[in-house]
């Protein structure tokens, strides 16, 4: 198995941002809530810095957001990746 490549960071928008392409790319659309919890549990799970529940909430909407302004319209809490 591959090792974690952000293991021992903690969750930044960068972080959050290469594993929603990762986990998410082509799964068509996906609601804000499981995007958010799964992006937490996975990170964590791999060896990721805990961090606490709403900071990583607020990194992955942080990301989310980003990724909206780039090139998405607003979908009504779906959300497809590209």
């Amino acid at each position: 198995m591959k090792e974690y490549i952000h293991r021992n960071m903690p969750l930044t928008t960068g972080v959050a941002r290469a594993l929603i392409r990762d986990l998410f790319t082509g799964k068509g659309y996906v609601k804000r809530a499981e995007i958010i919890e799964r992006i937490c549990e996975y990170h964590t799970k791999n060896g990721g810095t805990a961090t606490l529940k709403t900071q990583c909430v607020s990194a992955v909407r942080k990301t989310l957001s980003d990724i909206q302004a780039e090139k998405h319209p607003d979908t009504g809490g779906y959300w497809k990746i590209d």
